[in-house]
């Protein structure tokens, strides 16, 4: 009962390839050099004990990411051993601007909490501002010392009654998908997939798709195997291909192609690469 969209697509030229990307944030720690002190003289000596004050905790900002009410910001604390941790006060900075004056009043701080292997989190909701910086800090009583600075902006979007098919197919993925390392989304129901703004995602699964949302909650991918298909939420891995006007089914992938059932010949089907 469903047929591919109207006119005025058209499938964009070929050429793309399945990016891939890493990013990590080199190690660092600092250690103090060691010292002592002996009293001279033969007989004696001072029995050890006392106050010594505690190291100077350091800090690495790690990461961001993204959920539906906010941000998950992470660092993690040097040169402390998990006995110290808890007299050590861990957070972020956080304000539009890269300079981070405190005594500006946009300048927010949040305290933070551990977790494990001396690693933290704290939750930071949006605002209005499209762009901020943050950054993680650590205080004891031997100062504060303040970890590296990163860049997180809010992507603005278009109210849905002004979104194109396009934009409102990415829109409705995002809200139920959580931002990983490297630009990948996970989809609950749609899987892992990475997402561009010409409307083009690439799918761990079924490779380069162009999408566009219908009025059922349903999203239509056109891709140049399959050409025009359609399924929704509770439904993948049904899904209906419109050039056969019947469905297939998403089994699972063989030497990175995608197999599935065709409903249409009663057959297992894989692409061609």
């Amino acid at each position: 009962g469903y047929s591919s969209p109207g006119s005025g697509y058209s499938s964009p030229s070929g050429g793309y390839s399945s990016p891939s990307s890493e990013y990590s944030s080199p190690g660092g720690g600092y250690s103090s050099p060691g010292s002592g002190y002996s009293s001279p003289g033969s007989g004696y000596s001072s029995p050890s004990g006392g106050y010594s004050s505690p190291s100077k905790a350091y800090v690495s900002t790690r990461s961001s990411q993204s959920n539906q009410t906010g941000f998950i910001l992470s660092g993690e604390l040097h040169q402390i051993s998990n006995s110290e941790a808890h007299n050590v006060t861990v957070g972020f900075l956080i304000s539009p601007k890269i300079d981070f004056n405190t005594s500006d009043s946009s300048t927010q701080k949040i305290i933070a909490q551990f977790g494990t292997n001396n690693l933290f989190t704290a939750n930071y909701s949006h605002s209005s501002v499209q762009t901020f910086y943050f950054r993680a800090f650590a205080e004891n009583e031997s100062g504060t010392s303040f970890g590296n600075i990163q860049k997180m902006g809010i992507k603005q979007t278009n109210s849905v009654e002004n979104q194109t098919p396009t934009e409102k197919a990415l829109s409705a993925l995002a809200g139920d998908s959580t931002e990983l390392n490297g630009g990948w989304n996970q989809s609950t129901w749609f899987g892992l997939y990475k997402s561009y703004e010409n409307g083009w995602v690439y799918h761990i699964n079924h490779g380069w798709l162009f999408l566009s949302a219908d009025s059922l909650d349903g999203i239509w991918t056109w891709s140049h195997s399959r050409g025009w298909t359609w399924s929704k939420e509770g439904l993948y891995p049904f899904i209906y291909q419109s050039n056969i006007g019947n469905w297939i089914y998403y089994l699972t992938n063989r030497n990175g192609q995608p197999i599935y059932f065709n409903y249409s010949n009663n057959s297992l089907e894989g692409i061609d690469p």
